[in-house]
């Protein structure tokens, strides 16, 4: 009989581990993949300036030099290495339905005085297509940019005249591109104070963990809709077994345990604790599945509640995940 109730707590302590182990696991993988930040970002940094037409020669002044690029006469000419980056947790959409620009083609400008005369990629995760207007406008399209996914080139600039590249060289537009989101400019690589597991993971291996998580979170899900069907199922199964068999089982507890108080107090209205029902010719006390062995109406409604709200928070994270992996 001890090993009957001793199974019995161990079972419950289980259960209950069980829950709050998922539901830790559950907000450590978002705070883990999802940003807090809803909104559309893509930012673009200078994360290198040459002046590719510097000459000094201290011991003779007199000397000059006249450079060249691509056959063309250049006084000053500066290589800048540009990063643009899908820093959001969702992906931008270039065009069609669920597109959400608002324009055709992204278009980025240059400061007054700065020409663009070459172009190159370095790197790209994704099909784009970047062309330069005007010497000074830079325009970007494309179909799907995923979140932490990038582009880079080199600029070749030519300025009109010697001054440094100090700071900004991008004209802040004064209208809006993105639907609810901002095209952010920077020097120098924007800091981020907080650090993610995902900065350091390939856009390919990112995916396989998504995906890996939303099959985890559903079997996970699917143990929660489990546990609160045997919960609810076991307590009206309870409720009718008392009211069928209690009379019967408390008259041979009475009978058989009268005399040994400690076994009369442990069995007597509790059939949960009794594992003899075949001596009682009454049906085992129901259990079913993940059942906590609930017997009390405030306790069934607190593991609906519990149970239910773990339920919606796991499909919703489930549909996050699929938003922004693959939507």
């Amino acid at each position: 009989m001890e090993k009957r109730i001793d199974k019995k707590i161990d079972k419950k302590i289980l259960t209950i581990i069980t829950i709050i182990g998922s539901f830790a696991s559950i907000v450590a993988l978002i705070f883990i993949f999802f940003p807090k930040n809803k909104e559309l970002n893509l930012d673009i940094y200078c994360y290198s300036k040459e002046e590719l037409t510097s000459y000094t020669n201290s011991t003779e002044p007199e000397i000059k030099a006249k450079f060249y690029y691509k056959d063309l006469a250049i006084e000053n000419l500066w290589k800048i290495d540009i990063e643009f980056r899908n820093s959001s947790s969702k992906t931008l959409v270039g065009s069609g339905k669920q597109s959400n620009l608002l324009v055709d083609t992204l278009e980025i400008y240059l400061q007054k005085g700065l020409d663009i005369i070459e172009k190159k990629e370095l790197y790209a995760d994704f099909r784009h297509s970047l062309t330069i207007e005007d010497y000074n406008t830079i325009k970007l399209s494309f179909m799907q940019w995923r979140p932490e996914e990038i582009l880079k080139y080199s600029f070749y600039i030519r300025t009109s005249d010697k001054a440094e590249l100090d700071g900004n060289i991008f004209e802040f537009p004064d209208f809006r591109q993105i639907i609810d989101g901002d095209i952010n400019y920077f020097d120098k690589e924007k800091k981020n104070n907080e650090i993610r597991l995902t900065k350091f993971i390939p856009p390919s291996i990112l995916i396989g963990l998504q995906v890996i998580s939303i099959i985890i979170i559903g079997l996970i899900n699917i143990l929660f809709v489990f546990i609160l069907f045997s919960n609810i199922l076991g307590y009206f199964k309870r409720i009718f077994w008392r009211s069928k068999y209690l009379f019967q089982y408390n008259e041979y507890i009475i009978k058989k345990y009268s005399e040994i108080k400690i076994d009369f107090e442990r069995y007597y209205n509790k059939p949960s604790k009794f594992i003899e029902f075949s001596k009682i010719k009454v049906p085992k006390y129901p259990e079913i599945g993940a059942d906590f062995g609930i017997d009390k109406v405030y306790e069934l409604l607190l593991t609906i509640i519990i149970l239910t709200i773990l339920i919606i928070a796991l499909s919703v994270d489930i549909l996050e995940i699929i938003n922004i992996a693959f939507l």
